[in-house]
Formats: structure tokens, C-alpha cells, sequence
């Protein structure tokens, strides 16, 4: 899509894109293969069409490939920060520190 295009969506349309993003397309993404080559479509309501960019009926298309591509270094990072932390509790004796939180009325995401 682009720098330019991102930075003039209306507010609206940023936001739902964004939780689109988050709620399907995060947590729906599988690193493999599919049968059949697969778009993934990310909502851009309002924004015109723009064959260049891929933006058609008011949606984003991205190829499998890109969307891999922008979740592959944040893995990558997530899967070293656990090794790194396991390999300090074996070194620890397997022992796992644990700080006192306050109370709090927070219960959490899906609680």
C-alpha cells in the first residue's frame, strides 16, 4: 500500500484496518503452504481503487508471501527472548523468579 496512502486514511477507515488486522489476520495466519495461492484481503472502506497498489472494492490485498515477511522478525525476535529466558532458568538451577503484583481489578484480555 505504502507510506502515503497509510498516512491519508481517515481515521475510521485506519482503525479497521488495523483491528481487522489484528483479529483475522494475526491470529488466522498459518506458515504453510496452502493448496492454491491465497490473497488476504484487509478492509480499506472509502479508499478508491488503485491497481498499482492493489487496493480493489474498498479492500487491501496482500499475497501470503507479504504478510509472512512482516511476521517472520517479530517470531524471530519473540523466539529468541524465550530461548534466551529458558537458558536463564537451567542456569538458575530451573528455578523461576516471580514478583508480588498489587491487586488489581484488571482481569485480562478474554476474561
Amino acid at each position: 500500500m505504502g507510506a502515503e496512502i497509510y498516512d491519508r486514511l481517515k481515521p475510521k477507515t485506519r482503525n479497521m484496518a488495523l483491528k481487522y488486522w489484528d483479529e483475522y489476520v494475526k491470529r488466522n495466519f498459518k506458515d504453510e503452504e496452502p493448496e492454491e495461492e491465497e490473497d488476504i484481503s484487509v478492509p480499506l472502506p472509502g479508499v478508491a481503487d488503485d491497481e498499482e497498489k492493489r487496493i480493489e472494492g474498498g479492500f487491501f490485498m496482500m499475497r501470503r508471501e507479504e504478510v509472512k515477511t512482516i511476521f517472520e522478525p517479530v517470531v524471530s525476535q519473540v523466539i529468541k527472548l524465550v530461548d534466551e529466558q529458558v537458558e536463564g532458568i537451567r542456569r538458575n538451577g530451573g528455578k523461576v523468579a516471580v514478583s508480588s503484583l498489587p491487586p488489581s481489578t484488571y482481569k485480562g484480555r478474554g476474561a
